[in-house]
């Protein structure tokens, strides 16, 4: 909530949230397909509720999600976010974001909107993944580069059990043009829990196959 103190200086009173960012998480190694997803569908629907208000978040990373006791997850850092109406929520020419996961439209300086935290939150998931993101380099331009002319190295080619819907999924929310992504962080959130449910599926069909990370 907003109130105020002695001065009429603004205050906000925020949920108090002990404990780790999903960066902290992510540095002990690639999570679990299972967990992964279902990080990325509670990233992906706070963000469905943020850009259904208009508000772009522009810098979405690991580090600015935090982690409850529970290990839910919640979105912090609305410090680059921009509200706005129509298709101009940022001003052409200036970049803003974290370079390893910045859209590639961001990375060329032209506006951001909710497209461009899909892509963000493509990096995230395929970091998750993974235990590192799709694009690195020796200094931010070069990272930039990547964003707006490379193609990441496909997941099922890292690991055969992230072919099929969940590559495609990735894929899709990478994509350099941000009408090709998912239409929506609501969309993205639907794909999600429909990947969960296939998945747990084949576990209990088969209850010898794991979803450890690592190395096939």
């Amino acid at each position: 909530g907003l109130g105020t103190v002695a001065g009429d200086r603004p205050f906000i009173v925020m949920e108090l949230l002990p404990g780790r960012t999903l960066a902290d998480l992510i540095a002990k190694g690639p999570l679990a397909i299972d967990t992964a997803i279902t990080l990325t569908i509670e990233v992906a629907a706070g963000m469905a509720f943020a850009h259904r208000r208009g508000l772009v978040h522009r810098d979405l990373k690991p580090q600015n999600i935090l982690l409850s006791e529970e290990g839910h997850a919640k979105i912090a850092d609305f410090g680059l976010a921009q509200a706005g109406t129509g298709s101009q929520f940022t001003q052409p020419g200036t970049v803003w974001g974290t370079v390893q996961y910045i859209s590639p439209e961001q990375a060329q300086g032209e506006p951001a909107g909710p497209h461009s935290d899909i892509y963000s939150l493509g990096i995230i998931l395929y970091e998750l993944l993974v235990g590192r993101p799709p694009f690195e380099g020796d200094t931010p331009a070069s990272i930039m580069m990547k964003h707006v002319y490379e193609t990441p190295r496909t997941l099922g080619s890292i690991r055969s059990a992230f072919s099929g819907p969940l590559e495609t999924l990735v894929t899709r929310a990478l994509a350099k043009n941000p009408s090709a992504r998912l239409e929506s962080m609501e969309a993205f959130a639907i794909a999600l829990k429909q990947l969960r449910q296939g998945n747990s599926r084949v576990n209990d069909a088969s209850p010898n196959v794991t979803n450890r990370s690592g190395s096939d």
